[in-house]
């Protein structure tokens, strides 16, 4: 029998660089995933305990390996939304190609990214 679990950890602070070229962008993020939660304190427990294991891989990460902006980006007055990326993720000891696609949002001040992609748990050895 196969079982679907979905699940959104929320409020894990993301911490990392990036860096732009021309237009093609590469950076390195991660999470403290001990930071994550979902709304229930039970659940959180077993996400982070049971699930991820936090005690022993304390990070997930996310390498960009290509990932490309529009020409004139640096022009756009709206939000950059669905451009395709490419990258290495790291969580649970393993590191896993993924693909997905992210979001910009720019003001004078600061640039917020935010990234979509799907992975399975059981590429990354997470029993469910």
């Amino acid at each position: 029998m196969a079982h679907n679990l979905e699940t959104n950890g929320k409020n894990g602070k993301v911490t990392g660089t990036g860096q732009l070229d021309g237009n093609d962008a590469s950076g390195s993020f991660s999470v403290k995933l001990d930071e994550l939660t979902n709304g229930m304190s039970l659940r959180d427990a077993h996400m982070k305990e049971k699930y991820l294991n936090v005690d022993r891989f304390p990070t997930a990460r996310l390498e960009l390996t290509s990932a490309s902006l529009p020409v004139n980006w640096q022009n756009s007055k709206s939000p950059l939304k669905d451009l395709p990326f490419s990258g290495t993720m790291t969580l649970h000891g393993k590191s896993v190609a993924v693909n997905g696609k992210f979001d910009i949002q720019m003001d004078a001040h600061n640039s917020q990214f935010k990234a979509m992609f799907p992975i399975k748990l059981a590429d990354f050895a997470i029993d469910v």
